[in-house]
């Protein structure tokens, strides 16, 4: 580093390291004082002009051009439908969509449900019965008490249907 004398200005080199895989480079910087202002112009000659010319003419170009193509290219679009994705709608075919049963059927499998356990959550009921939503909360309605405020591991409330005990089937 060279110091500063008598208000002239001095270039001082120092070796900086931008990447460490790639070779050095130099960079410039001024060590001083300002003692006046001073503007700089280009001196404006033909190649000066052709320079900004160039600059003006890429700037106004779009940063995307559509291009014609003579050959097809190989594109590889992404998998849209996945094997699991292929498996779960086999399973959905098979199984067919849900059919209402007949009334008391499906009361029956409701209390053989609670037999075993005394909440019962609606999509559990669903999937135990094996019936259409609509067609249960009816018959839940008639048949169940729906529980709002019984709280889980999360204390997040959930709605359960508990049975009526005073209901007896035949």
């Amino acid at each position: 580093m060279s110091n500063v004398s008598d208000g002239v200005l001095r270039t001082v080199y120092t070796r900086t390291l931008a990447n460490p895989n790639s070779p050095s480079s130099e960079q410039i910087s001024l060590v001083g004082k300002v003692i006046q202002r001073a503007e700089v112009r280009p001196v404006e000659n033909e190649q000066y002009m052709a320079l900004k010319r160039k600059q003006f003419e890429t700037s106004q170009e779009p940063t995307r051009k559509a291009q014609m193509i003579s050959k097809k290219t190989n594109d590889y679009v992404p998998k849209r439908d996945h094997e699991e994705n292929k498996q779960r709608q086999k399973l959905k075919k098979l199984i067919g969509n849900r059919v209402r049963s007949d009334e008391d059927v499906v009361v029956r499998r409701i209390f053989d449900a609670f037999s075993k356990h005394q909440y019962i959550s609606m999509s559990a009921l669903e999937t135990i019965t094996q019936q259409p939503k609509n067609y249960l909360q009816q018959l839940v309605k008639v048949y169940c008490n729906y529980n709002n405020a019984v709280n889980t591991l999360n204390n997040k409330k959930t709605k359960t249907i508990s049975f009526l005990r005073d209901i007896h089937m035949n």
